[in-house]
């Protein structure tokens, strides 16, 4: 007779992400029982569910195993026996603009040591408790970076946040690498006049510089 292949837990973690299961519930984590020689793509669909980000400003990059091995999401991972993976994510280039004024300023931001960030995870499907872990090596912040605080007016104008109310500012951080695109959709928000026969065609700087929309800045 053929023997029959051994069967092998691998727990996937969304690490600050998670996704919807069959059931339409929201899950931070999910286990999948599989057979030994299966091939996992570490894409953003692994376990046949899409992942994604708490924080709409981070995109999911791969995953990575509890050795600090990292699977981007053009790979796979080929199961052998027990195993946990955890998403990573990276910094996404906020697609945004919309203002006739920003104010800039910067701040020196400590970077979490390598080795020395920690989450906390289930420590097994559907078991109510939970395990503080070390996050892999790898799943550390980065290297100190200068921040920069970019404050936008909606001169006029407004968006609707969270809680539905109008709102004509925003401040948001950016790093001195980081780019955004000039549109109504600034900061993850769409931006509004409070006059219906008015439009957005851009927005000014604090020094009195002109940005059309879709003009890229950094």
């Amino acid at each position: 007779p053929v023997r029959a292949a051994e069967t092998y837990t691998i727990t996937l973690y969304g690490n600050g992400g998670y996704c919807i299961d069959d059931e339409n519930k929201k899950q931070e984590s999910i286990a999948l029982d599989v057979s030994a020689g299966t091939v996992l793509t570490t894409d953003d669909n692994c376990g046949n569910v899409s992942w994604q980000s708490s924080d709409p400003n981070l995109g999911f990059a791969g995953w990575a195993d509890a050795a600090g091995t990292e699977y981007g999401s053009s790979d796979t991972f080929t199961v052998n026996g027990n195993a946990e993976l955890y998403a990573i994510w990276e910094d996404l280039v906020d697609n945004a603009a919309f203002t006739t004024a920003i104010a800039d300023g910067s701040s020196e931001e400590n970077a979490v040591p390598a080795g020395e960030s920690t989450e906390s995870v289930p420590s097994a499907p559907g078991s109510e408790s939970t395990a503080t872990v070390s996050a892999p090596a790898m799943l550390a912040a980065a290297p100190a970076q200068t921040t920069h605080t970019i404050v936008a007016d909606g001169n006029g104008g407004f968006y609707v946040d969270a809680n539905g109310a109008q709102q004509t500012s925003i401040t948001l951080t950016y790093n001195d690498t980081d780019m955004y695109t000039l549109s109504e959709s600034f900061g993850g928000v769409e931006w509004k006049h409070s006059d219906p026969h008015m439009r957005l065609i851009g927005w000014n700087d604090s020094a009195g510089n002109f940005h059309s929309i879709y003009d890229y800045a950094s």
